[in-house]
């Protein structure tokens, strides 16, 4: 926990150190320094110490994690859909502009990336639901909702985010969604350890084994880093071999370290293998004499700075 900054009160004739309530929120200041830690109970948000039973939280309720919510009837692959999400929480919601109230705020909801949705009404104790939309396609998809100050300011305490990784799927296409680190997340520029967190759908994780040929949807996952990985991969010549990590099972995140680089945007990627390590590739017509299969990949932008 974060210690409180006492302060000095400097008055006219003297000066004296106040007896202020350590437990008082919103008034310490508080960092990441080995000195500005918070009092017990409480938590450092926004650069001050705040009671940890007040702190506005915001969970997603639909979709539920991972859950595959499939194609649907009304809307053909790659066209637009409407989706109902339900979202919960402590935060009071408030319009944004009004006078800051630890607390109180509104919502942020990004959809795949989308432009900002932002939800100022309701009450969250009773769930609030919020039409979005998005692309009809097979493949992960993703939702993020920030709790914002009415100032602006977004609550950067663990709890004041949500994010939810979920399917559109066929029910038969392999799937693989990278859920960590999420689309946008900032690392320094001197090299990194990092953990790839990764999901699959209709495709079983097992670790690697050089010798143990293939199976049917069964295989790892290759992580790689700053490459533009289709080409590549598909190449001979190109990045196949020289991916970073593996990710065997799904509750065991690939580790790696990213390597020192200049500021920027830089994809990490992920691409389904078979057991002996050869790329993966899923044909959808497997009794024609065509061979059609295609790689099975994720990927998102991290930021360096």
């Amino acid at each position: 926990m974060r210690r409180q900054a006492w302060v000095l009160v400097v008055l006219v004739g003297g000066c004296f150190t106040t007896d202020l309530d350590p437990t008082k929120g919103g008034v310490f200041a508080c960092s990441d320094e080995p000195e500005g830690e918070c009092a017990d109970g409480q938590d450092c948000v926004n650069g001050r110490c705040e009671a940890s039973s007040e702190l506005p939280t915001v969970q997603i309720g639909f979709p539920e994690d991972e859950q595959d919510i499939g194609l649907g009837v009304d809307t053909p692959i790659g066209g637009r859909r409407t989706l109902n999400i339900t979202m919960s929480g402590t935060l009071d919601l408030a319009p944004a502009g009004d006078d800051d109230v630890f607390g109180e705020g509104h919502l942020e909801v990004i959809v795949d990336g989308q432009e900002p949705l932002i939800v100022e009404s309701g009450a969250l104790s009773a769930i609030v639901q919020l039409d979005v939309v998005l692309d009809n396609t097979i493949g992960a998809h993703r939702i993020s909702v920030r709790a914002i100050r009415n100032d602006g300011t977004r609550y950067d305490h663990a709890a004041g985010s949500a994010t939810r990784l979920f399917w559109i799927s066929d029910g038969v296409t392999p799937l693989i969604g990278i859920k960590r680190p999420w689309p946008g997340s900032e690392f320094p520029l001197e090299a990194t350890p990092i953990e790839v967190e990764a999901a699959v759908l209709n495709f079983a994780l097992q670790a690697a084994n050089p010798t143990g040929g293939v199976a049917d949807k069964t295989g790892h996952a290759h992580v790689y880093y700053a490459r533009d990985i289709l080409p590549c991969i598909m190449d001979a010549d190109g990045c196949d071999k020289q991916y970073l990590t593996t990710i065997v099972m799904k509750e065991t995140p690939g580790q790696l370290t990213i390597p020192d680089t200049v500021a920027g945007s830089f994809p990490i990627s992920v691409v389904l293998r078979n057991i002996n390590h050869s790329l993966y590739l899923f044909d959808s017509t497997p009794d024609d004499d065509v061979d059609d299969g295609v790689p099975i990949v994720d990927e998102v932008a991290v930021t360096r700075r």
